[in-house]
């Protein structure tokens, strides 16, 4: 952790831990410089506790706030698995799985054949997903990851088809793509986002093993924060009122575009 005195600041803030956890959706991006990995299919690891909410200064809200994929209508259900697929256990993760096996037609079972296409259009992605929660909202469940290589994403499940072994009764609610700005502002708020979900890798990626572990144990802002850049310090302040957030990221600016640009904190630290 790189850490320095800062002239003209007062003691350092200390982020609370009183902010309820909400559901994040996150907006979709995409990098050529996105890490890329080769992890197992299926490894869905334990919820992390605390998901966070989003800031204004990136992604909108969860569920209840708008997706921002139109998830596609369901087609007529099929009533019967073919031959070599049963009806799935656990949904999101067979939509996952489907995605990595590259099995199109049992993808296009899950959900719909413009979903298919759309995430297969996205390239090869990193297969070894984490489980962060799945919720409920307005008849549905919404279940979300994130994988090794710091991309996150939203399975969408319409309960009363899952309920009764109807097909195509997934989409996707959201897919946010790992990426590295070139932007100080922005390139601090991916880093947020992925404090906010608990997306270990995508802040590893972004900062330092101990920054991460730092904000690990803090709460993240409210959906009200903002992120100002100081061109003279290098740094990235995080504000948020709500949760009494006040965090500096410093910033190396030959590092912007690629890995690891921010170094450190300052205030919050």
């Amino acid at each position: 952790m790189n850490a320095r005195p800062r002239r003209g600041r007062g003691p350092k803030l200390v982020l609370t831990a009183t902010a309820a956890a909400a559901l994040l959706l996150l907006p979709a991006c995409s990098s050529s410089g996105q890490p890329t990995g080769t992890g197992q299919l299926g490894q869905i690891s334990g919820p992390v506790t605390s998901p966070g909410v989003n800031g204004s200064g990136g992604p909108n809200g969860g569920p209840s706030g708008g997706p921002t994929i139109t998830p596609s209508t369901p087609s007529t259900p099929h009533t019967s698995p073919p031959v070599s697929h049963a009806y799935p256990t656990d949904y999101a993760n067979a939509v996952l799985l489907a995605w990595g096996a590259k099995d199109k037609p049992y993808l296009t079972l899950l959900t719909s054949s413009s979903t298919a296409n759309q995430m297969f259009g996205w390239g090869n992605i990193n297969t070894h997903w984490t489980l962060i929660t799945s919720e409920g909202a307005a008849g549905s469940s919404y279940t979300m990851f994130y994988n090794n290589g710091g991309d996150y994403i939203v399975v969408r499940t319409v309960n009363e088809m899952t309920s009764s072994h109807q097909w195509h009764a997934g989409s996707i609610e959201n897919w946010d793509q790992m990426s590295f700005p070139a932007n100080p502002t922005d390139y601090a708020k991916k880093l947020v986002s992925g404090w906010m979900t608990g997306n270990k890798p995508r802040m590893d990626y972004l900062g330092t093993t101990a920054l991460t572990t730092l904000l690990q144990g803090q709460t993240p802002p409210s959906p009200d924060y903002t992120a100002t850049y100081n061109s003279t310090l290098k740094e990235v302040e995080i504000k948020d009122a709500a949760t009494s957030t006040d965090i500096s990221f410093i910033v190396d600016p030959t590092k912007l575009g690629h890995h690891n640009a921010i170094t450190g904190c300052d205030i919050g630290c």
